[in-house]
């Protein structure tokens, strides 16, 4: 069996500027009146080992979500993980914060490793830098350089934060223009860091929080990771 490293989930994650509890606590509100239909959902703490963040997610599953994390990060900072064997759906974090009334982030940060290797095979990934602030549920900032299907893209919104780089965002190659350095430097200047292990806190009185759909959605299938062979974010377990 394989199972995703850390480094495959943490790069796409929801960050709360907000007590792993109240976000909890707010996101299975919301989901019980959207999931009213299908069964709800339910919620509870668990006090575990920050590597055990991933086994908790387990079973991956094919489409949505069937559970959640909430994990508590240093400096006043809770972060999101779904069981989606894609990673974390981030479409309900202005909702979320706004319920919440706290600063979101929507953060993606997958680093641009496509290669040919063939006439007509390439391996890799897509590369995509992509940050999003949001305050109460207003999105505030929004910078992102992404290779959507072969063609850089860099886009930006909303009035520039001071620790930012402008002088970057004008480099002639698009996949400089935001960086995984970039990327690391501004959450840092944010105030979380998402990417170190050794961030996220557990313990009796700052718990990990759980939520489970209580039933799958139709069609909704267990993934296992049996073809994915990239030893940086795969393992056998």
């Amino acid at each position: 069996m394989r199972r995703p490293k850390f480094d495959f989930f943490v790069r796409k994650i929801n960050l709360y500027q907000a007590d792993a509890r109240v976000v909890a606590e707010h996101f299975a509100a919301w989901s019980n009146d959207f999931l009213s239909s299908v069964g709800g959902s339910s919620l509870r703490p668990v006090c575990q080992p920050a590597d055990q963040i991933i086994p908790m997610l387990e079973p991956f599953v094919s489409s949505m979500w069937t559970r959640k994390v909430i994990a508590p990060i240093a400096g006043g900072w809770s972060a999101q993980f779904d069981n989606n064997y894609r990673g974390t759906d981030s479409s309900g974090v202005s909702v979320l914060c706004q319920k919440v009334g706290c600063r979101a982030l929507r953060v993606t940060a997958v680093e641009h490793t496509l290669k040919k290797v063939g006439e007509r095979q390439w391996v890799g990934k897509y590369g995509a830098m992509i940050l999003q602030v949001f305050d109460a549920g207003v999105s505030r900032r929004t910078i992102s350089a992404m290779n959507d299907g072969g063609r850089w893209d860099f886009y930006q919104s909303g009035e520039p934060f001071a620790f930012e780089d402008l002088r970057a965002y004008k480099n002639r190659r698009i996949r400089d223009r935001f960086t995984y350095e970039m990327m690391h430097r501004y959450l840092k200047e944010l105030g979380v860091q998402p990417f170190d292990l050794g961030s996220y806190t557990c313990s009796e009185d700052e718990p990990f929080y759980i939520i489970d759909r209580n039933k799958p959605l139709p069609g909704q299938r267990e993934v296992e990771y049996g073809g994915f062979r990239d030893e940086r974010e795969f393992e056998d377990v």
